[in-house]
């Protein structure tokens, strides 16, 4: 779900959208959105919320860079609109209904 979230946000889709609805274009920018997304969470070594740590015992630091994953609640960092948090497919979903439509 993190890498989700924030693609998704990257991309200004919110979660909650039908695949159908989603043109070719934006398709594309959510497509570079995860790529670049994943390359940043792999270059910082990964999201450390809990538990986690590389093979060498290091913690990850993408966590310091979400931008709406586990803010449910909190201002968005680039609107200041209340991060909103849905239930999809009994996955939780964090977005922020300014930035994303």
């Amino acid at each position: 779900n993190i890498y989700s979230d924030e693609s998704l946000f990257v991309a200004h889709i919110r979660p909650d959208r039908f695949c159908r609805a989603i043109n070719r274009t934006e398709a594309n920018v959510l497509r570079s959105a995860i790529i670049n997304v994943l390359e940043k969470g792999i270059s910082l070594g990964g999201t450390s919320m809990r538990d986690f740590v590389n093979e060498e015992g290091e913690k990850g630091k993408m966590q310091n860079f979400l931008q709406v994953y586990g803010r449910a609640g909190l201002p968005c960092l680039v609107c200041r609109t209340t991060i909103s948090r849905l239930k999809i497919g009994g996955r939780t979903s964090s977005f922020c209904s300014h930035c994303q439509h």
